[in-house]
């Protein structure tokens, strides 16, 4: 019997420090798309904490020419690649993530094991798990407050 596993996704936008990562290239990325020294230190934080490498890192494998994606790839050429090795660069809306070049090469590091390590899938449920039930019990608790 052949029965196909499918493996987990790894969305990108439920990783810690993702939302920081977005809001810094919104808020401080140049007009013509240029990444900004504070939202590149930002992506450099985000990419060491989850994946154990540095985007210095990164470019000295892509240098190699060992990486699939490049500087060339559209973010939905990425997206469409990195969703092959279990990776989903899209926000909720299914639109490419704003820091989905700029992460391209550490998360295909990763994914390939060729160094850094890939993030724990469970631990990120739980992690979901737990803000949304805190979530729920704070609307439950706001609903259910006597008046003063």
């Amino acid at each position: 019997m052949n029965v196909k596993v499918k493996a987990k996704l790894l969305a990108i936008r439920d990783l810690p420090g993702c939302l920081d990562v977005e809001s810094s290239l919104i808020l401080y990325s140049g007009r013509a798309g240029e990444i900004s020294p504070r939202s590149e230190s930002c992506i450099d934080q985000f990419a060491f904490r989850n994946f154990g490498i540095s985007l210095d890192e990164a470019s000295a494998y892509f240098s190699d020419g060992e990486l699939e994606t490049d500087y060339e790839m559209t973010d939905d050429e990425v997206v469409e690649y990195m969703l092959k090795i279990n990776v989903d660069f899209r926000c909720v809306k299914g639109q490419p993530l704003r820091c989905t070049r700029s992460l391209a090469r550490v998360v295909e590091l990763a994914a390939r094991g060729l160094t850094g390590r890939m993030p724990d899938l469970e631990e990120i449920a739980l992690t979901k798990s737990e803000e949304k039930l805190r979530y729920e019990s704070f609307q439950f608790l706001e609903k259910h407050r006597e008046p003063n």
